[in-house]
């Protein structure tokens, strides 16, 4: 029986989840036309649709009749359509199926119009370009985004967006751990000077501390002691040991109360 409908009547409905009940009404609507009037039973289920009752038929300018219905909606609101519509899948719900579906395109498109859209965007690219200036730095020594957000900038943006402090002014998105990647767990709204003091040692200090570097310029006085406070580099002078350089700097971290900046152990 279900071959011989599929003959008659298609592949199509029985693709859409149609009962054999269903298939074998078409089918008798097939064979006999447009013009046999069938009866359906208030409960019988047109695709998401569940037939109530009849309504009044649509009437073409030439007279030709097309018979309507009221239907059930999944979504539990009524509507009015043509019962062909329906059988035939033209139709498939109330019309909220197509309201959903343009109001997610429509939120997406909206979304990639926020700021943090071009940051995730960034990130990417030096994650992954190779030809990015900045990938040397990030996905040239191993720097990541994780699965769940390198696809998926609405699960970026909700993460970072129930983050303290989010889009506060002077705020941008940092990673805490600096070897590690953009993750869960791993990222805070930041002020530039706080990122500053998260920079990682330079690949070309020969001192291997942050803000002591040596110096060709004093031969006796070799080693350099430096700061960066709130995008400017303060120079605290030069010393003759790597130790002498790493104490001056650590001391006037104390004494400014440079909370965010890490006291580097002593050699």
């Amino acid at each position: 029986m279900i071959t011989f409908i599929r003959e008659i009547v298609g592949v199509s409905y029985l693709m859409k989840g149609f009962t054999p009940a269903l298939l074998s009404f078409l089918l008798v609507c097939n064979l006999n036309g447009e013009s046999m009037t069938l009866k359906l039973k208030s409960g019988d289920h047109l695709g998401n649709c569940t037939y109530l009752e009849d309504a009044n038929s649509y009437v073409y300018p030439n007279g030709k009749k097309k018979r309507k219905a009221l239907f059930l909606c999944n979504c539990g609101d009524e509507f009015t359509s043509v019962i062909q519509d329906v059988k035939s899948g033209n139709t498939t719900s109330c019309g909220c199926y197509h309201k959903e579906r343009v109001g997610n395109m429509s939120r997406k498109h909206e979304l990639k119009k926020h700021k943090l859209y071009g940051i995730w965007a960034n990130i990417k690219k030096r994650c992954y370009n190779e030809s990015d200036p900045a990938y040397k730095n990030y996905g040239g020594r191993g720097i990541t985004v994780c699965d769940e957000w390198r696809n998926d900038f609405k699960a970026f943006y909700d993460y970072v967006m129930a983050l303290e402090n989010a889009m506060q002014p002077g705020l941008t998105v940092d990673r805490m751990r600096n070897n590690e990647g953009y993750k869960p767990e791993n990222l805070r709204w930041a002020t530039r000077h706080i990122q500053a003091t998260n920079q990682r040692i330079r690949k070309d200090n020969k001192s291997g501390f942050k803000g002591v570097s040596y110096s060709k310029a004093n031969k006796g006085n070799k080693w350099l002691a430096s700061i960066r406070v709130n995008g400017e580099r303060k120079s605290l002078g030069h010393y003759h040991t790597i130790q002498e350089s790493l104490n001056v700097r650590n001391q006037y971290i104390i004494d400014n109360s440079l909370t965010n900046y890490e006291i580097q152990p002593m050699i």
